[in-house]
């Protein structure tokens, strides 16, 4: 049975109403992927700079060490 008129005139406005809401809902998405994509990268760079700094406390305890053997 074909829509008349005023049913397909509701029809448009609930689907721009829900289109309008899906691009709101894709915006909030798309800052939250942002915002953990910069903590993840974050906590890669904080994981690398530990590992560092445990190789040059490694090294350094080395150093005594080699020290006291002189």
């Amino acid at each position: 049975m074909p829509l008349s008129i005023p049913q397909a005139a509701i029809f448009t406005q609930d689907a721009h109403a829900t289109a309008k809401a899906s691009r709101v809902g894709l915006g909030l998405t798309l800052q939250d992927v942002k915002a953990n994509l910069r903590v993840a990268q974050r906590t890669k760079k904080k994981q690398g700079w530990e590992a560092l700094l445990g190789q040059l406390t490694q090294l350094r305890e080395a150093s005594h060490l080699h020290d006291k053997l002189k």
